[in-house]
């Protein structure tokens, strides 16, 4: 049975600076998204994620769509890979009968086709050697 005291921690609100936290890299990801820097966009939605106060299923949900954007506008297919991980990842974590998870398997299977277009999923395992 949890104590007093931990049940107090748990209903804490946050603190200032995981607020001024949240707010910022919420404030930093959109700007980079419309910047056009989907990398950096989804890079900073993936950090917002975990945060308490974020809602991690929207961060996640436009660290993808900011990956897929990424891979449109540059034609890098790492970025769909990471999007089709992203996305897998979700899909693992959520319980089957969470709402959002028709969207997510939703996404892993337009990764997969588009990665069918572009040379299959065996070239997200592909890398270049080290130098």
């Amino acid at each position: 049975m949890p104590s007093l005291l931990s049940l107090l921690l748990l209903a804490a609100p946050l603190s200032p600076d995981l607020s001024a936290r949240t707010a910022e890299l919420t404030a930093t990801a959109r700007a980079h998204h419309a910047a056009q820097a989907y990398e950096q966009a989804a890079n900073t939605y993936i950090l917002l994620s975990p945060l308490p106060g974020a809602d991690e299923d929207t961060a996640l949900h436009q660290a993808h769509l900011n990956l897929e954007l990424a891979h449109a506008t540059t034609g890098e297919q790492a970025h769909l890979c990471r999007a089709l991980a992203l996305a897998r990842r979700r899909v693992a974590k959520l319980p089957v009968d969470a709402p959002q998870r028709a969207a997510w398997e939703e996404a892993v299977a337009d990764d997969l086709a588009e990665l069918a277009h572009r040379g299959g999923e065996s070239s997200c395992l592909e890398r270049p050697a080290p130098p």
